[in-house]
C-alpha cells in the first residue's frame, strides 16, 4: 500500500529518536519514501538524515531530561520518582 509513495511520519514526541528510526526502517522495508518527520515535540533536531519539524524543542523546555531506565541517575541515587508520563498519560507512583 506504501509502496513508492511519499509517507510524513507523525509523532507526538521525538525524544531519542528510536521510534522514528523504526518508522523509517519500516517504511524502506514496504517500499515507501520518506518525506518527512514531524512531531509536536523534540528533543532531537534529526533522524537518519532526515530533519525533524516540531511544535516545541529543547529551547521550549529547557529542564526537559529524558534518560534509559538503566542511566536514570534518580534511581542511581536511590531518590524516589513520584509519577512517570508516558503515551499513557501522567501515573502516580
Amino acid at each position: 500500500m506504501i509502496r513508492d509513495k511519499h509517507v510524513l511520519i507523525l509523532m507526538a514526541s521525538v525524544t531519542t529518536g528510536t521510534t522514528a528510526q523504526r518508522s523509517i526502517e519500516a517504511l524502506s522495508y514496504y517500499g515507501g519514501k520518506v518525506a518527512g518527520i514531524a512531531a509536536i515535540y523534540s528533543a532531537t533536531e534529526s533522524v537518519s538524515g532526515y530533519p525533524v519539524r516540531s511544535v516545541y524543542d529543547v529551547n521550549d523546555l529547557p529542564d526537559y531530561q529524558s534518560y534509559d531506565y538503566r542511566d536514570c541517575p534518580f534511581c542511581k541515587q536511590g531518590r524516589r520518582i513520584e509519577a512517570l508520563v508516558n503515551s499513557f498519560g501522567y501515573s502516580a507512583l
